[in-house]
């Protein structure tokens, strides 16, 4: 609501304000999560961050610790109480840096693993292991380039799938230009791995 540039305006001014905020939204998300659990069994609990670009995070991994950490243990562990499972985090861009921050605080799935931002999946596997599942990270480019480059990028992430704990998928939309006839050989291709 408050917008970018005065959302890291605040991380310094006013840090307590930004405080407030995040308990004020865990607050009604546990009121949601206990009122909404006696009705119906969530599959996913799910944060949208958008905390990142291609060059790194928007927020240190300490402002991230301090100002959220806590709530997102609070409501991951209160999800898991009521059965939950999985606790996902949506956030664009180069989030190695807060990947540790959202592991230590119960995030156990992250998306989309935007692979021109730098996160290469058989990377962050072979750096986090299986400490969260993840989806996204195909190169949506390459669909593009043609089924030459759409085989390289399938064959760049088959062992991730093999691995286990990764859902292969494009890290956003499909790119303007994308042809059918390339997007459904990327689908029946995929569809085999």
């Amino acid at each position: 609501v408050m917008g970018l540039e005065n959302f890291c305006y605040m991380l310094y001014d006013d840090f307590e304000m930004l405080g407030e905020i995040v308990e004020t939204r865990a607050v009604l998300a546990e009121s949601v999560i206990n009122k909404m659990s006696e009705e119906i069994d969530f599959d996913v609990l799910h944060f949208w961050e958008d905390l990142a670009f291609n060059n790194g995070p928007l927020i240190s991994p300490q402002h991230l610790e301090k100002l959220a950490g806590p709530m997102y243990r609070r409501l991951a562990d209160l999800f898991r109480s009521k059965g939950g499972r999985i606790v996902s985090v949506d956030s664009d861009g180069d989030i190695w840096e807060l990947i540790p921050v959202w592991i230590r605080n119960g995030i156990n799935h992250i998306w989309p693993m935007e692979y021109k931002a730098g996160m290469d999946v058989v990377r962050v596997r072979a750096e986090f292991g299986h400490s969260f599942s993840m989806r996204g990270g195909i190169n949506k480019y390459a669909l593009l380039e043609g089924k030459d480059a759409i085989d390289r990028e399938l064959d760049r992430i088959a062992p991730v799938v093999q691995d286990g704990g990764y859902i292969p998928m494009l890290d956003h939309h499909v790119p303007e230009g994308v042809t059918f006839d390339n997007f459904c050989y990327y689908i029946e291709k995929k569809s085999k791995m």
